[in-house]
């Protein structure tokens, strides 16, 4: 992926459990470390869980701390980044409620 990051304005990761901890253990992809971080953010990320396992501690805090703009899906997982990084995030609505079921 880092051979396209010039080919592209920004970079998002989000959605349903994209920081599970069963899925990421210590995957730094999955906090789009290959850009720089002026070039991503997180849309409505959640994670399905708010414990991480002490062995992945450190690949949370340094991913987490390298997106550029955060955002969320629950309060709880805003807290979690908050303690965990001190740093503020954005609760947004699940993506799929953002339009009615006609469409």
């Amino acid at each position: 992926m880092k051979n396209y990051q010039n080919d592209f304005d920004y970079f998002c990761v989000g959605s349903d459990q994209i920081w599970n901890p069963g899925v990421v253990q210590n995957n730094d992809f999955f906090f789009l470390n290959f850009a720089p971080p002026e070039k991503t953010f997180s849309f409505a990320a959640s994670m399905g869980t708010t414990y991480i396992p002490e062995q992945y501690k450190n690949t949370y805090m340094t991913g987490l701390s390298k997106i550029g703009f955060l955002s969320v899906r629950e309060n709880d997982v805003k807290e979690f980044i908050q303690k965990l990084i001190n740093r503020n995030s954005t609760v947004l609505l699940d993506p799929t409620l953002l339009i009615d079921k006609s469409e």
